[in-house]
């Protein structure tokens, strides 16, 4: 794409930050993502006016707040990544690393080590449960742990549902596309920007804080810090977003089955509490497992060529 001025080609959008400096380039990122939510966010406002008595009424449509949840999700996160990644770069695809895939055993290595780490992801919830914010941070905590609250009520009335149906649409609106819109934006951007300016690994810390402070869950920061600094490890190691993208997802999808299979009573309720208490044996067994398969990982990444 280019600016035609009097019928003269005048500058080239595709690449045109390419020379600017990582500031500049993130004030684009996070700027894009804050002005694409607000405008939706102005236009679902518009749109619940029209179509629903009241905003009340809304929030108790489940489908309708999903779909809200997956436009708001491309939106932004996906959107922003794209745009940062076509203004910076001739090949926006491999700027996000979206252009190298990964062998199968690392794949299956990924899914491996995702699946056995989440009793002790678990544990760690349970940890963390009673953590507070230092005291001259009170009101900051009060905020988080309201919307917290919110989250939380959303997130059950998302995933209570009892029908195959409903269960694969919450498997693409709740697991996959937020895995795609979020690795793209925190592991393929985010991260990617912090690195031009920082070592490799606080890059990767760095981009784990803002991830897990997104999500607004005061007991489940540490943990999540933890797992996008894990995801994106990930990237670093493979050089390709797809890996921290099939991760995500496995994370993702084991808390939509289990809520499935919790709600419609397939299993115990105490599933989500499994890897604490009688069973935290499980959680210390699966975090030895999960270290196999990650250093099988990086041994991986060892032997495989650098990221373009």
């Amino acid at each position: 794409m280019v600016i035609f001025v009097k019928n003269k080609i005048t500058m080239p959008i595709k690449g045109c930050l390419a020379g600017q400096k990582m500031g500049f380039r993130l004030f684009v990122l996070v700027g894009s993502a804050i002005g694409v939510s607000l405008l939706f966010s102005i236009l679902v406002l518009i749109a619940t006016a029209f179509t629903h008595n009241s905003l009340q009424v809304t929030m108790q449509n489940s489908n309708y707040l999903k779909v809200v949840q997956l436009l708001s999700t491309l939106l932004l996160f996906l959107l922003p990544a794209w745009f940062l990644a076509y203004l910076s770069s001739r090949n926006a695809i491999s700027y996000l690393f979206a252009h190298k895939g990964a062998s199968s055993v690392v794949v299956l290595l990924t899914i491996l080590s995702v699946v056995v780490m989440q009793p002790f992801l678990n544990l760690t919830v349970d940890w963390f449960a009673n953590w507070s914010f230092p005291p001259f941070l009170s009101d900051l905590e009060r905020w988080f742990k309201s919307m917290e609250k919110q989250n939380t009520d959303l997130v059950k009335l998302f995933l209570n549902v009892s029908s195959p149906g409903a269960l694969l649409f919450n498997l693409f609106v709740v697991a996959l596309v937020p895995a795609v819109g979020e690795e793209f934006f925190f592991r393929g951007a985010l991260q990617r920007l912090f690195s031009e300016k920082m070592n490799i690994h606080a890059a990767v810390w760095f981009a784990a804080v803002i991830f897990s402070a997104v999500h607004m869950d005061v007991g489940g920061f540490f943990p999540r810090v933890a797992l996008g600094a894990f995801l994106g490890y990930l990237l670093v190691w493979s050089g390709s977003i797809w890996i921290p993208v099939i991760a995500h997802f496995i994370n993702n999808f084991w808390g939509v089955l289990s809520a499935y299979l919790v709600y419609n009573q397939y299993v115990d309720k105490s599933i989500d509490k499994f890897g604490i208490g009688t069973t935290e044996w499980v959680s210390w067994v699966g975090l030895l497992l999960c270290a196999c398969f990650i250093w099988l990982l990086f041994r991986q990444r060892i032997r495989s060529p650098k990221p373009e």
